[in-house]
């Protein structure tokens, strides 16, 4: 099984995700393509605009206006680029960074038997070392 950021972020916030999972031996080994990895990903997309269709109540949210969002939605795409523009200020080497996933840094490693795979934001190259700068635009609420 590959650990992407996405699968990364549900273990941490919850200790039953894995068995929820149905982790299965033989898939330890198996391999992501880019595909598989951008088509696990649109379906969380996916579940994640169907959710905001309905409250708790079922009802309806599609026709709802959420005037916050459209304003802002345009500063949370440009967030990462001038992430990638400001990161040389706070570090030395070299950088690579893009909106577009196939121009991004792949971070692939194998530990236990478990392939971790992410695409990053920021990847920052110094002599003997880099850096992995994550990215993410939201409000604090949302975070919390």
């Amino acid at each position: 099984m590959a650990v992407t950021k996405t699968n990364f972020i549900n273990y941490v916030r919850c200790p039953r995700y894995v068995a929820l999972d149905n982790l299965k031996k033989e898939k330890l080994d198996s391999l992501v393509s880019l595909k598989d990895y951008r088509k696990e990903e649109e379906q969380l997309y996916i579940n994640e605009i169907l959710e905001g269709m309905f409250d708790s109540d079922n009802n309806d949210l599609i026709d709802v206006y959420n005037a916050h969002l459209e304003v802002m939605l345009p500063y949370y795409n440009k967030v990462e680029l001038l992430a990638g523009k400001l990161a040389p200020s706070y570090f030395k080497g070299s950088f690579k960074y893009s909106s577009d996933t196939l121009q991004q840094e792949s971070f692939d490693f194998k530990s236990n038997g478990i392939r971790y795979l992410c695409y990053v934001d920021i990847y920052n190259q110094v002599d003997d070392y880099f850096n992995i700068i994550e990215v993410k635009a939201t409000t604090s609420k949302k975070y919390l």
